[in-house]
């Protein structure tokens, strides 16, 4: 391992995950699966993160999941020192990248690539390759530095590849012809994985690339009536398992013998081959274990699929998945002995392999449970209230659209409030009994991850991040909304319960402009200037409050026609809110203020045309007593929590009170004074 890496490493694991260095080990390592200080790992090769409760968790984590920013800048990183060092040295990075990006052992695959660079023109930059040759016309290459520069794009194929595969380049057709069987999987660095520990693999490079050239090429070097069985192991997602069947059956068609191998799915992962090989999860026993996934995979019917999980695990009944629903097996004891009898048998000592399966077959009952698939994907959890949900992914088998929603635990606990719920979900139907329904809970919210929350959107003290709707960033660096809507930060899992602020924010810094802020001076002078600092000022307000105790309001008042809405509305729309001005306390309900009072973290809550006189002419005014405490960023309101104690909810103002109106605020001192006022004039305006 790089000794920058080991020691980057080392640092982020006793930084963020509280590790301790013994001889040997770095230990009481917190573990993201179940937040116990019991896991461990190698002090000199800390690539596997593993917990120490063996029979309650035992998860494992490689490194580079949990710390993906430290494997990002490989060419900094491995770019040898000096020209002599770069000529003797011409694949550096390639092979640092290789090594201790990919775990693979470099003299396993010597001369198979080569190290390239790519510039980008549209952005202006560019990055070093590592690039694999698939055939003379066509080769593919991964962008190793800072990809996400490249928007979803991690590597490039130039050149047709339709019907070709990627092989080892220390294998010909005449010996691939010779072998048992041949894994097929989708990624070069899943067939390099699977080389490592001794399999046969060749790249697809797509899932939806059928390689039928490389099976007639294949075919024609395969002595009379031996062809290689097919393995098909591509990823383990929706389109990798319809390209299975899609595949398998057409090979079929063509005279191959076809299996399939599936990694198992786990809660928040999704690992691929070259992963597992990290882990160190490519023994004999687990690959056995995934070529009997591919067999459920590819089983024909319920029934079937049924009988191959009794056969590896003999359970009496059991809940299984089938075409994206659920179902229920149940062998009967009473016709299992009746079909034994009819079969001439007293006992199962003599059943062969077809007879035991034919009386499972017949003593085995299958009934569905749910016209569609829920997944729970985690608990969502509020700290302060202590509420907690439980957050599902729903998918249909008619058009595999995954719908994620939330359930209460009363919602689960009650099987008529559960088939109710289902069924506001797209018209998903829950068939099953109660004892069925809490056989599935004990399974579902058995090590069920657990994501923080908060009802905001802003900055959050608690957990020192700006998290909104679709972009959390947190110390410099911007995660975007996983599919399972949450942001994931190395160890720490939040997501915002607020949907009624939408924020439209570019994180691409190539298209900042610091043009408008010298536009903003032109068109508005030194007020325009104030209140843009004090809107930038706004982002930071919860840590200027931990220095200085407050954050000023302000009020931008004038003439009508004086510009105060449209350099209102620009600077919200340099914050990310278009058409954006405020709302007028005085039509609101107080629970309606409270409620916008609390929407928000390091970012201005806009009170328009407050003061304003009836047909009366008597004063109508809302009070602004009501905010003296937010200037501290203190509890504008309280409210009761539904509890039968006396329990009350108290939230801090966590942003800054911005006013605009065309007369100023009549208050008293105390009001007055925690107010910055600017007065906008319309004598300074030019006509075009």
């Amino acid at each position: 391992m790089n000794a920058h890496l080991l020691q980057d490493i080392t640092t982020a694991l006793t930084t963020n995950y509280s590790a301790e260095e013994s001889s040997g080990y770095l230990y009481k390592i917190e573990c993201t699966s179940c937040g116990k200080r019991e896991a461990f790992t190698s002090k000199t090769d800390p690539w596997v993160i593993q917990c120490g409760r063996a029979n309650n968790c035992g998860a494992s984590h490689h490194v580079q999941a949990l710390f993906p920013h430290l494997f990002e800048s490989w060419t900094e990183r491995y770019t040898p020192k000096t020209k002599q060092q770069q000529q003797q040295h011409p694949t550096a990075v390639a092979d640092g990248y290789l090594r201790d990006g990919r775990g693979f052992k470099l003299i396993e695959i010597t001369g198979w690539y080569s190290q390239e660079y790519y510039h980008d023109q549209k952005i202006k930059a560019g990055t070093t390759t590592v690039r694999f040759q698939i055939n003379n016309q066509c080769f593919t290459e991964r962008l190793l530095d800072k990809p996400q520069r490249f928007g979803k794009q991690k590597s490039r194929t130039v050149g047709p590849y339709k019907g070709q595969v990627w092989v080892p380049p220390i294998y010909t057709l005449a010996d691939l012809a010779l072998c048992k069987q041949i894994w097929l999987v989708e990624g070069i660095f899943d067939a390099i994985a699977l080389h490592h520990v001794g399999i046969i693999a060749v790249s697809n490079i797509s899932s939806a690339n059928y390689p039928e050239y490389f099976l007639a090429a294949l075919a024609k070097q395969c002595p009379q009536g031996k062809r290689p069985t097919l393995i098909w192991a591509q990823d383990s997602d929706r389109a990798g398992q319809k390209a299975i069947h899609k595949h398998c059956a057409k090979a079929l068609k063509t005279g191959w013998d076809c299996g399939a191998a599936q990694i198992p799915e786990e809660k928040d992962r999704n690992d691929d081959w070259n992963d597992l090989l990290k882990l160190n999860q490519l023994n004999d026993f687990q690959i056995e274990r995934y070529l009997h996934e591919g067999d459920l995979l590819l089983a024909p019917t319920a029934s079937e699929k049924a009988l191959l999980m009794y056969q590896r695990r003999e359970k009496r009944e059991f809940p299984f998945v089938f075409n994206s629903q659920l179902w229920w097996w149940r062998l009967d004891l009473n016709a299992y002995d009746k079909q034994l009898k009819t079969l001439g048998f007293e006992d199962t000592s003599s059943l062969t392999a077809k007879d035991r399966h034919q009386v499972l077959k017949s003593a085995g009952t299958v009934k569905m449970l749910c016209t569609g698939l829920p997944r729970p994907l985690y608990i969502q959890e509020n700290k302060i209230t202590g509420e907690c949900w439980f957050y599902f992914s729903v998918e249909r088998p008619d058009t595999h659209q995954l719908i994620n929603n939330t359930f209460t635990p009363k919602q689960l606990g009650s099987p008529g409030e559960f088939k109710n719920r289902l069924l506001a979900m797209k018209g998903t139907l829950w068939k099953g009994k109660p004892s069925q329904l809490d056989h599935l809970l004990e399974g579902w919210t058995t090590h069920l991850k657990t994501v923080e929350t908060i009802d905001y959107v802003g900055y959050s003290k608690e957990h020192q991040a700006y998290i909104y709707n679709d972009i959390a960033i947190r110390n410099g660096v911007v995660t975007k909304l996983n599919d399972q809507d949450y942001f994931q930060f190395s160890n720490l899992s939040v997501k915002t319960l607020s949907h009624s602020l939408v924020m439209s924010i570019n994180t691409d810094l190539t298209q900042y402009q610091p043009v408008f802020a010298q536009n903003i001076a032109t068109a508005f002078g030194n007020s325009g200037v104030i209140a843009l600092a004090w809107f930038l000022g706004s982002l930071f307000a919860e840590q200027i409050r931990d220095m200085q105790k407050s954050y000023p309001f302000m009020e931008i008042i004038g003439e009508a026609g004086a510009g105060k809405t449209t350099l209102i509305e620009f600077l919200w729309k340099a914050l990310g809110r278009d058409n954006e001005e405020g709302f007028d306390p005085a039509k609101a309900t107080q629970a309606g203020r409270s409620r916008t009072f609390c929407q928000v973290s390091n970012m201005p809550v806009s009170l328009i045309e407050s003061d304003r006189e009836d047909e009366k002419g008597k004063g109508k005014q809302f009070g602004w007593d009501e905010l003296k405490t937010a200037f501290n960023g203190r509890s504008i309101v309280t409210r009761g929590l539904k509890t039968t104690g006396n329990d009350t909810y108290a939230p801090p103002f966590r942003g800054t009170i911005l006013i605009s109106q065309n007369a100023a605020v009549d208050g008293g001192e105390a009001i007055l004074s925690r107010i910055v006022h600017l007065h906008l004039l319309r004598d300074a305006q030019t006509l075009p």
